[in-house]
């Protein structure tokens, strides 16, 4: 029988690992690697996916005022990213994240949306997906008169059953001078004096 010493036991183990450890190399991440990456080289952002569909919301708001339901702001009262009819966001904002939007009941027959900031929000694509959706003639809008219509500012009324759908349009610029827009979409039961043109 064998009788093997600790200190023997311990230099065979260390020779066993120093021969096993022979002819392999270190694996190491180059950083010279990471920088001769190309300069126009972006990194995958994640695409952005909801369900809060502007048009349903807005829907939802219409109905409550044709069955003259009083709105409540605990129902209805939201602060974040409304969508398309395909879950995309509405607008990406200057930073170049999804656009933010505020839902705020007003009153018990009166509420509001708007974009909270700056963004690339094409209004009239806007405008016109939500009266597609919500069966709106597009011809049964009129400016309002009390407004000065001008490049920069725009409101558009349209009736509504129950009441009636105010969409302004408003033009800002943002810090660094880019031209962007504030969109408020307001729901009302009690229609105001309309002027067709």
């Amino acid at each position: 029988m064998f009788r093997i010493s600790v200190l023997t036991l311990i230099t065979t183990l260390a020779l066993a690992g120093v021969v096993t450890s022979c002819g392999k190399k270190e694996k190491t991440v180059s950083v010279e690697s990471q920088s001769e990456m190309p300069a126009d080289t972006v990194p995958e952002i994640p695409v952005y996916h909801a369900d809060n569909d502007i048009a349903m919301t807005l829907r939802s708001l219409v109905d409550a005022l044709r069955e003259d339901e009083p709105l409540d702001s605990a129902s209805y009262n939201f602060e974040g990213v409304l969508t398309d009819g395909q879950g995309y966001p509405l607008y990406t904002d200057v930073q170049g994240g999804p656009g933010v939007w505020k839902v705020e009941v007003l009153g018990e027959h009166t509420a509001a949306i708007r974009n909270l900031y700056l963004g690339d929000l094409f209004p009239d694509d806007l405008r016109t997906y939500i009266i597609s959706s919500l069966g709106i003639d597009p011809d049964s809008g009129a400016n309002d008169e009390s407004l000065d219509h001008d490049d920069h500012n725009s409101a558009i009324v349209y009736p509504i059953e129950g009441g009636e759908m105010r969409v302004e349009t408003h033009s800002a610029l943002t810090s660094n001078g880019r031209e962007g827009i504030i969109m408020r979409i307001i729901i009302r039961d009690t229609p105001a004096t309309i002027h067709n043109n």
